[in-house]
């Protein structure tokens, strides 16, 4: 994506097919807004951006989407 195109996309705000994310979005928010942009007509996810479209600098809060398994070992004990 080239610098103008990205400017614009943040002036113009978040639309049905541009979506904004903050950087403490975890794993299961990251995969509802792709879900929603790929049932669409597609679109631009933005991580690190606030909904007025200000980049933020925050680290990712990586939470797994789904609970983790527990493996057979952990089961026999």
């Amino acid at each position: 994506m080239e610098q103008n195109e990205l400017r614009r996309l943040l002036v113009e705000g978040e639309t049905f097919t541009v979506e904004f994310k903050d950087g403490s979005v975890n794993d299961s928010e990251l995969v509802k807004a792709v879900v929603c942009l790929a049932n669409g007509s597609g679109g631009v996810l933005l991580v690190g951006v606030d909904n007025n479209g200000g980049i933020v600098r925050k680290k990712p809060n990586p939470k797994p989407a789904y609970p983790k398994k527990p493996s057979p070992e952990t089961l026999l004990r």
